[in-house]
């Protein structure tokens, strides 16, 4: 049961990433981004196959594994937590995300350069 407990911090530190990664100034920007894409799946695939291995452990032993019911409520609660705690839900004020986040340019708003920039339309 000690790997699912890891798997449960694991899936717990990538679905409050989003927070962390935006506060904390080492991580780049760009990390965000995929974040944003592939935190879902990632918790998702963690939890899906969590059940799976204690299902076939339940089915292979014949009785329910009791011990494994706090490590699969705490890989649901990082599932509700990647859809509650990204930067959109969590700061009301963060701007909406682009369509295609990768494809956008950031560029000059003032034709002398200066540092503020705009996401390109």
């Amino acid at each position: 049961m000690t790997v699912l407990y890891l798997l449960a911090v694991v899936a717990l530190l990538v679905s409050t990433a989003a927070i962390y990664m935006a506060l904390i100034k080492p991580f780049p920007i760009q990390w965000l981004y995929y974040h944003y894409f592939l935190r879902k799946p990632i918790v998702w695939s963690i939890f899906g196959g969590s059940l799976l291995w204690v299902g076939w452990l339940a089915a292979d032993s014949g009785s329910v594994p009791w011990s494994a019911l706090t490590p699969l409520a705490l890989m649901a609660l990082a599932i509700v937590l990647s859809y509650r705690m990204h930067q959109e839900t969590a700061f009301p004020s963060w701007p909406t995300g682009a369509p295609r986040p990768f494809s956008s340019r950031l560029r000059s708003t003032r034709s002398s350069g200066d540092c503020i920039r705009t996401r390109s339309r």
